[in-house]
């Protein structure tokens, strides 16, 4: 049986909590930072075995593809936080769109 690394498993439980973080948030900030340190966690992971081109690879198209996603995770934020002017979940379900869409 092949053991992992030390490094391997302090990743794997740093991703989990990245992903408790997620969980357990309650504004977008929070989602945001639980968000990277899960999706910095994977991608170390996933470039783990430099022998093999293929995990450089993935390592590489899963940083392009966060980067991606954490720039239209801010950009919908910040639009959110120009009209509502919070960014907690529970202000923004009480929050009336309405008087912007008529």
């Amino acid at each position: 049986m092949k053991y992992l690394s030390s490094e391997t498993y302090l990743l794997i439980l740093l991703a989990l909590f990245g992903n408790f973080f997620i969980m357990s948030s309650n504004d977008f900030i929070i989602l945001y930072l639980g968000l990277e340190l899960s999706s910095f966690c994977f991608i170390i992971l996933l470039g783990n075995n430099r022998n093999l081109l293929e995990s450089c690879e993935a390592s590489w198209i899963y940083f392009v593809n966060s980067a991606l996603s954490s720039i239209y995770l801010l950009l919908g934020s910040s639009m959110i936080y120009f009209i509502a002017g919070t960014l907690n979940f529970s202000d923004l379900r009480r929050f009336n769109y309405t008087r912007y869409y008529n």
